[in-house]
């Protein structure tokens, strides 16, 4: 038989294969295992009755292999998605809030898996739970174990403690509405879980064996928004050690003494920082930030990422610098529905991770002085 028939056939036998798994996946989601029917699956995936059996021996067959597919594709979406974070805490974050959008762009799938979970078939629970295995292992080594070696958790067995988190992360998967969405948000969820990994602080000391941090974070709001982003923030790196909120358009050279960490936001205005900061720059003394770590954001409508260079976090964040900050993480902008807001939902919340990568990467830094 010539190559490229032989291809040709092979492709056309994946892709009748993929169709049997995908009606098989919403037969299973909408009637169960138990009650699904061989011969339905092989007419809502187009074909003939009993085709089913010339790709797989029987219906269990069928259900081994959907799980192997689900799995992968589940630990691809959250792989990708957990890495794009560089700190275990974010990393964290992000793999509550990963899968359920996983969840909530899967609903079929996400329903199997959970009564797959919850069902009485020992061997399709086996299954999953080998299936899910690399999943056990992302929490583990990509999120659990960077954050004992950074001091930010406690010490514990890191395979068993994944485990605890998938389980949290699925029993809230069988919470979902029809939209995906568990009866708490992800960042509830995370925050929980994150108090219960966190290092408990040596007696005497804070922050888990690292002196105070002592912070300023100082904002220019013109409608509030800017100024519910900033207590956020200090509420988040309080946590830590001291923290002060200032006016940015009233700060001195005074305000910059005896700080570590020095966080700085506004608004946008018209692709520029508002007027009404811009003279702050031009009386601070020249290198009055030398050494101390610093970290600017901004509040702007949703633009463009070529826009997005000309925002006011950018420019604060290049003025910092001048001044001999030294940057502790990339600037971020957080969004407002209109010209005088409010907040898009999640937003505040959205801070308070960014606050708590600035405080990872504090630690981090401490952990290798």
């Amino acid at each position: 038989m010539p190559r490229f028939k032989r291809e040709e056939q092979e492709q056309i036998r994946s892709d009748t294969r993929q169709r049997l798994l995908e009606a098989a996946t919403e037969e299973f989601a909408r009637v169960g295992y138990e009650r699904a029917n061989i011969n339905s699956i092989s007419k809502a995936a187009g074909f003939a009755k009993g085709t089913v059996y010339n790709y797989f021996e029987s219906k269990r067959a069928l259900m081994l292999d959907l799980i192997d597919l689900v799995a992968t594709s589940h630990l691809d979406y959250m792989a990708e998605r957990v890495t794009e974070e560089s700190d275990p805490i974010p990393r964290l974050h992000r793999f509550f809030e990963a899968g359920f959008e996983w969840t909530g762009e899967n609903l079929s799938q996400g329903r199997v898996m959970v009564a797959t979970l919850n069902g009485p078939d020992e061997e399709f629970k086996m299954h999953m739970f080998q299936a899910y295995g690399p999943m056990f292992q992302l929490v583990a080594t990509e999120i659990l174990v960077p954050g004992m070696e950074r001091g930010l958790f406690r010490r514990m067995d890191p395979l068993s403690t994944a485990g605890l988190i998938m389980t949290i992360y699925l029993g809230f998967g069988a919470t979902v509405d029809d939209q995906g969405k568990p009866n708490l948000a992800p960042i509830q969820i995370s925050d929980f879980v994150l108090h219960a990994l966190r290092k408990s602080p040596e007696p005497g000391v804070e922050g888990g064996g690292f002196a105070p941090t002592r912070a300023l974070v100082a904002y220019y709001s013109k409608f509030g928004n800017t100024r519910a982003i900033a207590e956020a923030i200090a509420q988040t790196l309080g946590g830590a050690g001291g923290v002060r909120l200032a006016d940015l358009g009233q700060l001195t050279a005074s305000d910059l003494e005896d700080v570590d960490l020095v966080v700085m936001g506004t608004p946008t205005h018209r692709m520029n920082l508002p007027e009404a900061v811009r003279p702050v720059f031009g009386r601070l003394p020249k290198r009055s930030l030398r050494g101390t770590l610093v970290a600017a954001f901004d509040t702007s409508y949703r633009m463009s990422s070529f826009l997005a260079r000309f925002s006011a976090a950018r420019k604060l964040a290049r003025r910092l610098r001048k001044l001999g900050g030294k940057r502790i993480i990339y600037p971020e902008t957080f969004h407002v529905e209109g010209r005088e807001g409010p907040l898009y939902e999640g937003e505040i919340e959205r801070a308070k991770v960014w606050a708590e990568s600035i405080l990872a990467r504090l630690v981090s830094s401490r952990a290798k002085a």
